[in-house]
């Protein structure tokens, strides 16, 4: 193969990628939206207890998706990024 054929495959695979992460964008900006328009705020005299709550299942979340990762043979791609759940 030759570096221009190459360099040709390289670029359609990065546009193709370049898709796929523009369309996750959206529907995690979708997801957002929703959740912020059906969700209540949490009183200020409460954020404690629910930040307590949302570090607890927000661990919850974190380990199934590595149990989900480690049985799909996938590098456990959570483990590499921020280690801390949300906070207020």
């Amino acid at each position: 193969m030759t570096i221009d054929a190459r360099t040709d495959e390289l670029n359609a695979r990065i546009d193709e990628l370049s898709e796929g992460q523009r369309r996750l964008e959206t529907i995690l900006d979708r997801f957002v939206v929703a959740y912020l328009v059906h969700t209540p705020e949490v009183p200020r005299e409460r954020h404690g207890q629910a930040t307590a709550s949302a570090d607890r299942r927000y661990a919850n979340f974190r380990r199934v998706v590595s149990e989900i990762l480690a049985e799909a043979n996938c590098p456990d791609v959570a483990s590499t990024s921020v280690e801390q759940g949300p906070r207020d």
